[in-house]
């Protein structure tokens, strides 16, 4: 669960604005009001997002693509088959690999990051998807729907209060 508080700050001037702010400007503020208030709520993580990573060593660069780009298209062709599951590749790294100060290989990385609310169905992806790819990391948070809903009932909340 993910905490949201709203905060909400009215000031209503009793005299006309500009001669107001010329007043708050100076420090007189007795014909301004000020009303504070704030509103907290407990928001539901109802998304989560997992982030793999495919990954291939060799003495040859230009062998990498091509075995990246293999289990890549593997891992998209499965998700597809998971439509409540969104799939997006992610960056791709390349970099070599030392002894000493000579480069002996090089190592590709490219990562794929899968998103949805039906946690099972996530899951049961993410288990198949390990027999290539290895999971980085793992987050769970408020879709953005939830957010806004949450946000627009605390700020009315609030309001009220």
């Amino acid at each position: 669960m993910s905490r949201l508080i709203v905060p909400v700050l009215l000031l209503l001037l009793a005299v006309g604005t500009p001669v107001a702010s010329a007043e708050a400007e100076r420090g007189l503020d007795y014909n301004l009001v000020r009303l504070d208030a704030e509103a907290v709520a407990e928001v539901p993580n109802d998304q989560m997002r997992v982030l793999l990573a495919v990954e291939h060593d060799s003495r040859d660069a230009g062998a990498l693509p091509a075995l990246v780009n293999t289990d890549m298209r593997w891992a998209l062709d499965i998700a597809k088959k998971h439509p409540k599951v969104r799939a997006q590749t992610g960056e791709y790294n390349t970099q070599p690999e030392y002894a000493s100060t000579r480069i002996v290989g090089w190592r590709a990385i490219q990562q794929l990051q899968l998103e949805g609310e039906d946690f099972g169905e996530v899951t049961a992806l993410v288990t198949e998807l390990q027999q290539k790819l290895q999971v980085r990391s793992m987050e769970f948070m408020p879709t953005r729907e939830t957010r806004k809903r949450v946000e627009n009932e605390l700020t009315t909340e609030a309001l009220k209060a």
